[in-house]
Formats: C-alpha cells, structure tokens, sequence
C-alpha cells in the first residue's frame, strides 16, 4: 500500500477504456485487474466479468504487461480508476484517491487518540472499535484501519511489539469482518474497496465477505452499512475517517442536510433532531457568505460531526483530509465553532501552506491546486459546551515527499502536542 502512484502508459490507458468505455466499463476492467492480481498470488480469481471472452483477454493482456502488477494493492488499484476517468470528469465529481502516506498516518492519529492500544488491555477490546470512511474510495483508509488494528490485536495477545507479518494477516479477516466499514455512491469504488480488503486478508475468504460492511450508498442523505447498524449506539468507540469529495457549488447534493431547521414558533417533525443541518455551520451576519457552505466536504463534515458527537455521549474522533478553506474563512465562522463546540480536542495539518496554485511537485495530489489541511477532532465522553475543544496547529513544508514524511513525524503516537 505504501507504494508510489502507478503510472500507467497513456497508450494502455487509451486501449483500455476502448475496449470497455464508461463506468460499467472501468468496473469490469477493474474487476479483471484484482482477478489478474489474484492470480499471479495463486488466488482464487475472486470476481465474475461480463464481458465477451475476447475483450476480456485483450484487456487482460494489457493488465499483465504493466510493471509489478503482481504486487498491487489499494493505491495501486485506485490509481488505475483514477487514471481511467477523464481528469474533467474526476474534478467534477471530487473524486481523488489519497496517497498512503496520508491515509494511514491519518488513521493511526485517529484511532490513538479514542483509544489506547497498549500492551496492558485485552485484545478482545480491539475489536469493539469501528472505523466507518463515509467516501471510501479504493479502501486505502480502510486498509490502513485493518492493518493497524489487527497488528493491535496480535500484540495484546501475544505481548509484542512487533508482531509477525503472517501472524497479522491471519487476524485481519476477523478484524475487518469486526471492525471496518464503508459507503460510497460510486458502485466502481465498492468493488475497489471490497478487492482491497480481500487482498489485504490473504484473498481467502469469498469476495462478497464484507457486503454489509462496505456498501453503496449515500452517507449523506442517512445510509449506513447494516453490520454497523446494530454498534452506533453502543458505548464502543467510533472513528469516521476519509478523504470525502471536494465539490462546490453542490446545493441540493445533501438535501438531508441541507434542509433548515424550523424556525421559532413553527411546526417541529418528531424526528427533526434525528438529522444533521447546515443550519448548525451558519453564524450569524454571515449569511452573504453562506454560499462557501455549499461544498460536499462541508456537507461530509456537517454529517460526521453528529453521527459521531451529536447522536452519541460515547467515545469518537473525525479525521478528514480537506480543503483548507475553513481554517480562516469567514464564510466557517460557525463550522469551526460546532468543531470546538461538540470535540473535546483538535488538532489540524496544513498541507499546503503555499497557497492557491502551488506547485506540482508541492501537492499531495498533483491535480488539485487548492490548498489542504488534514484535522482530527475527537471526544472522550459526553460534550461540554462550556468548554470549546483546544486546538493544536502544524504545517509541513516542501515537496510532496518531504510533506508526507513531516506529516507521519507529526501524527506519530506519543509526539508531545505543540
């Protein structure tokens, strides 16, 4: 997973989306990618294709002939989705899969800060913690999620350090089965995700192993995998982690949350509280400026600060990778009051400290000139709005890899805040 972005010929590119063009198309291509993956590892070839049997050995052949496709995993595969999509048609629709290099150190942040992972608790702990990633993409957040907590696991109950490879990979099954959720609208991502997983668990359970842990569906307008269904209300810790969507401009995308509160004196629904509304972003006198709230990521966050805070009196954390925008903007007066408000502490990472239109080898994505932050936001018990959350500041510097390395540095479990 840690691996550079793959870079695929332009010319196999091309090919490819000839021999299978549009969505359906990329999800067969992406299917017979993991199958093609499978088995050079000796696997099982895990998904049906519908395609004619020539087509799919043309674009089989093209698969095998890329370097080190043997070895491939989430980013690799997220890398060729995000390849065959048309670079128009990705900004579009905010769709940009993150590097590793984020990912996990984002992940780790997240989950040591709800719980700790040391060597004096009982393994079985571990697996009452549930990660959800609301967009998620490829899996590489998920992928991070299982790796560090069945590594977890394995060293409560062997009391190491530093457990064994195998030894890990024979827990993730049951650690992903127990502990990792996902939702995406994008039917193409589901299969990615769901290929990571089965990949990182040693490709031996059915594919269709995790299908009411990562769905497709909507976050946004309330779906929720049915395997996570039954824990939101327990006193578990619950962690939302992801890179959710960048797209402004996106009135009527979360008309769930989009929707106003009813005002003094007007008619209350029994369930009105049971929803998330951008009303709780909006700060008075700001309302010339309420247009920037009108972004899927601000939506991504409204939705995961009450899921996580606002329905629960239980232990939680919200780790979003995101545009920048909301640090200093008027425009967040009230989003960044509701982070203080409902968190007991924060800390967040800005990632482009450059500013509009930096240069490429600066980006963590080389497509998006807008400037990033990445921010975890959790509580321990019930809220206390008379005491906003502390929250801590960085900035990384330099090129991409330079960033991503001071980013890992600075999630480090055990750094001394700053």
């Amino acid at each position: 997973m840690a691996g550079p972005r793959t870079n695929i010929p332009a010319s196999t590119l091309e090919s490819l989306a000839a021999e299978a063009p549009g969505d359906d198309g990329h999800r067969q291509i992406i299917r017979l990618a993991v199958n093609t993956v499978a088995a050079a590892r000796g696997f099982a070839e895990p998904w049906p294709v519908d395609l004619p049997v020539d087509t799919a050995h043309r674009i089989r052949k093209l698969l095998q002939d890329l370097d080190g496709i043997t070895t491939w995993g989430a980013a690799e595969l997220g890398s060729l989705r995000e390849q065959l999509l048309a670079s128009e048609t990705r900004s579009a629709s905010g769709t940009w899969y993150t590097p590793p290099q984020i990912a996990h150190p984002l992940t780790r942040a997240a989950l040591s800060t709800i719980t700790d992972l040391h060597l004096d608790d009982d393994p079985a702990d571990v697996l009452n913690l549930s990660v959800l990633d609301p967009a998620c993409g490829g899996g590489v957040f998920l992928i991070a999620a299982a790796r560090i907590l069945a590594s977890a696991y394995v060293g409560l109950l062997y009391g190491t350090h530093n457990p064994a490879r195998l030894t890990v990979q024979a827990v993730t099954a049951d650690v992903m089965r127990s502990c990792v959720y996902g939702i995406d609208t994008d039917p193409v991502a589901v299969d990615l995700a769901k290929s990571a997983c089965w990949l990182e668990a040693g490709g031996f359970p059915p594919i269709g192993w995790l299908d009411n842990n990562i769905i497709v569906g909507d976050a946004l307008a309330g779906d929720v995998p049915p395997a996570l269904a039954g824990r939101l209300n327990s006193p578990r810790p619950l962690a939302i982690v992801g890179n959710p969507p960048y797209k402004d401009k996106a009135k009527g995308a979360a008309p769930w949350i989009e929707a106003r509160r009813p005002r003094r004196g007007q008619a209350r629904a029994a369930d009105e509280l049971w929803r998330p509304s951008l009303d709780e972003f909006r700060y008075p006198g700001r309302g010339r400026l309420e247009y920037a709230l009108s972004n899927l990521h601000v939506y991504f966050w409204r939705w995961a600060l009450w899921r996580v805070f606002e329905t629960r009196l239980h232990t939680g954390v919200v780790a979003f990778l995101s545009p920048a925008a909301w640090l200093d903007s008027q425009a967040f007066d009230g989003m960044r009051a509701a982070l203080r408000r409902t968190a007991d502490q924060g800390l967040v990472i800005e990632l482009t400290p450059e500013g509009m239109q930096p240069t490429v080898p600066t980006r963590v994505f080389p497509g998006v000139a807008q400037p990033l932050c990445a921010a975890v936001f959790s509580r321990k018990a019930g809220p206390d709005p008379n005491q906003p959350a502390q929250v801590m500041h960085a900035t990384v510097t330099g090129t991409r890899e330079e960033k991503f390395q001071q980013f890992d540095d600075l999630l480090m479990p055990g750094r001394p805040a700053s």
